[in-house]
């Protein structure tokens, strides 16, 4: 096996781990310490917080499930949240790409690899934006507005580097490091700031 089907198989292993990880645990549920006495349902309904979106979704979800066959659900969810579903792989592939390039100046070979995932990445960080901006009138006069924004605007300043890598990752350059770097922040940041969102 050569370097570069070496370096093929473990980006292809990297992009496919990196989107499970990133929702493992996400729908545990903490179980109970104590023993309690349950509240009446006066309080309850006093105390508890206005379910978000998602939630609302999981509800209704779950209230209809047992009436529709596997390839009902299945369809409607392969185009409810579209933004949710596609977000992970510019994610995914940028991280991976950025990583790759801070060692890419000692193994140029790296490099057409490099700009073949920046290539991909970039393109589904356009569709993530408008299947986001589909998604944002349910948070519009919410409380999560303003981290709407800046999910937003952070989500563009990074779609805009992932088409600047692909012409800094033309050739060993003195831009990879600090390039790969701002790379991994801007998209570290706008991963978190998703993560809000979604789960609160």
């Amino acid at each position: 096996m050569n370097q570069k089907t070496k370096y093929a198989v473990l980006i292809f292993i990297l992009c496919i781990a990196l989107p499970t990880f990133a929702h493992q645990g996400h729908h545990k549920k903490p179980q109970s310490q104590t023993n309690v006495s349950p509240p009446s349902t006066t309080q309850t309904m006093q105390n508890q917080p206005a379910a978000t979106h998602e939630e609302e979704h999981e509800i209704q979800s779950g209230e209809t499930s047992e009436n529709r066959d596997p390839k009902t659900i299945m369809k409607e969810a392969m185009w409810s949240h579209t933004h949710n579903k596609i977000i992970h792989f510019p994610l995914a592939l940028g991280v991976t790409a950025s990583v790759l390039i801070l060692f890419a100046r000692k193994r140029p070979e790296m490099l057409p690899i490099i700009r073949i995932l920046l290539i991909i990445a970039a393109l589904l960080a356009v569709a993530a934006y408008f299947t986001g901006k589909a998604q944002e009138e349910p948070f519009e006069k919410g409380e999560m507005h303003e981290f709407v924004e800046w999910h937003q605007w952070f989500g563009i300043a990074s779609g805009i580097c992932l088409w600047a890598g692909i012409f800094v990752s033309g050739k060993p350059n003195n831009l990879m490091i600090p390039y790969a770097l701002t790379q991994l922040l801007l998209l570290a940041v706008t991963g978190f700031l998703g993560g809000i969102l979604a789960h609160g």
